[in-house]
């Protein structure tokens, strides 16, 4: 997320429900391998800004007026959806180059501040008629990422060297698909952001046309053979529960391509 401009492959598209209308706007939805809203083609212009979250939280990093003036600028070159991370969890101690605060604590509490921060991305993104692409987490450990999640079970991974490939760490973490109780806490996250209602808006996030889509994790990657299963399972079991909570959304995988996905 941090080097690309952006990576939408909709590699896992659910949409089953009719296309909500909502103020001037409606619900994207999936038609094949096309995007439609109100039964014309959707086409986009997108950027990658991993750190919105964190610039509109009130925190020592935070600056809303730096937000707004980055949002004009890409409204102002065509740009009319971004991609960020909407969910960051506590990194490892000893991860000196993880993002921090993060969203999600130690024992699966969650930061008020950050919340709100989200809350006023949404809020400021609706206002200029953009939309967001949420990544509910990232494979990387500089966001938390996967590793969080393993680490709350009792897998002490060590968090991404600097001289490591991005493949290799993945493959390292690429446990995650395999713990189920992991997955579960990852779940229950994704869960509480889905269920969301927007604090300046009023409105539920599963009723707010803003968002564009779900992504369940910033570059998800297989290492193929029996993980493929897991990989699998994982996927499908998360947009099932998205789906269930929110009949109106894109839901995405977030994989940058078939490269990541082994054997196909």
């Amino acid at each position: 997320m941090k080097h690309s401009l952006l990576l939408l492959i909709f590699s896992l598209l659910f949409d089953f429900a009719a296309m909500a209308q909502t103020g001037s706007r409606s619900f994207v939805r999936a038609d094949g391998m096309h995007l439609t809203e109100n039964g014309k083609p959707f086409r986009f212009l997108g950027a990658n800004m991993w750190y919105a979250v964190h610039l509109a939280s009130e925190i020592q990093e935070g600056n809303r007026t730096r937000l707004s003036a980055e949002f004009d600028r890409l409204k102002g070159l065509g740009i009319s959806t971004v991609r960020l991370l909407a969910v960051s969890e506590e990194p490892a101690p000893d991860d000196l180059r993880a993002v921090r605060p993060a969203l999600v604590q130690s024992g699966g509490t969650l930061n008020d501040t950050l919340l709100s921060g989200l809350d006023y991305v949404l809020s400021e993104l609706g206002k200029r008629n953009m939309r967001a692409l949420l990544s509910l987490t990232n494979t990387y450990s500089w966001s938390g990422g996967l590793a969080y999640y393993l680490r709350e079970t009792g897998d002490t991974i060590a968090p991404m060297q600097a001289e490591e490939l991005p493949e290799a760490y993945a493959a390292r973490v690429a446990r995650f698909y395999a713990n189920t109780e992991a997955v579960k806490r990852y779940q229950n996250t994704v869960q509480l952001i889905v269920n969301r209602t927007n604090g300046i808006t009023g409105k539920a996030y599963k009723n707010d046309p803003t968002i564009l889509a779900w992504e369940l994790c910033n570059e998800p990657q297989t290492t193929g053979g029996a993980m493929n299963g897991n990989f699998i399972s994982w996927a499908m079991s998360t947009a099932a529960i998205i789906r269930k909570a929110d009949p109106n959304h894109l839901i995405s995988l977030g994989t940058a391509g078939i490269r990541h996905c082994a054997d196909n």
